[in-house]
């Protein structure tokens, strides 16, 4: 094994707050709430299974495929740092407006499966920025034992998420009445906003060495 427990930590903490769980109560409950409990819990194994399996095709398939775009690690890495920022930015500026924005979108029907990929899967549980952040940790640390750890930290996500779309129903209108959701989103993008300018330098730098420029660092 040669991935720090360190960064195994910070790829965690980087799904977890991508994610944002509390952020994505109300728009989740607004979608899934009005379907009865049984079928919510169907709903929340479902979305659960999506994210794993997306995430494991990004850790597992993602750098073969990078390396054969031609596409290096820093250049992912920066970009990741770039789709976080955007990610980010609405969730500072907007607070808890952005999900029910993501929400409204989406027309309620009598079939559950119907929004299961669209909007509770994609976008609200995993999108873009998240596939990017495993494959460029995945590319760094190509050992089957490290890799091994990394798809044991998005099982452990994947159980977040399942947890997140189960409770959602229960708890999103009453936080949504104590304001409480507004605050934890701004927050939420705030450390967000912090780990994607750390990827966009460290995605920068790896780039400019790359290409033989000596920056002293």
């Amino acid at each position: 094994m040669t991935i720090p427990y360190e960064q195994l930590s910070l790829f965690f903490v980087s799904l977890f707050t991508i994610f944002s769980p509390f952020a994505r109560v109300g728009g989740i409950a607004s979608i899934s709430g009005v379907y009865p409990r049984p079928t919510q819990r169907r709903m929340a194994a479902q979305v659960a299974g999506n994210y794993l399996a997306v995430m494991l095709a990004a850790v597992w398939i993602g750098p073969p495929l990078l390396e054969l775009l031609g596409l290096t690690v820093p250049s992912l890495t920066a970009t990741g740092g770039l789709a976080l920022l955007l990610t980010a930015g609405p969730m500072m500026m907007q607070g808890e407006k952005h999900d029910e924005e993501v929400a409204e979108q989406t027309e309620q029907t009598d079939d559950w499966r119907s929004v299961i990929i669209v909007p509770l899967s994609f976008p609200l549980s995993v999108g873009g920025a998240t596939a990017a952040i495993a494959i460029a940790i995945s590319a760094q640390f190509p050992a089957v034992s490290d890799r091994l750890l990394i798809s044991a930290v998005v099982l452990l996500m994947a159980l977040v998420v399942g947890f997140t779309h189960l409770v959602s129903p229960l708890i999103g209108h009453r936080m949504q009445e104590s304001g409480s959701m507004d605050i934890l989103t701004r927050v939420s993008g705030i450390i967000l906003s912090a780990i994607a300018i750390q990827l966009l330098f460290k995605g920068a730098v790896g780039l400019l060495t790359d290409l033989g420029v000596n920056l002293g660092i």
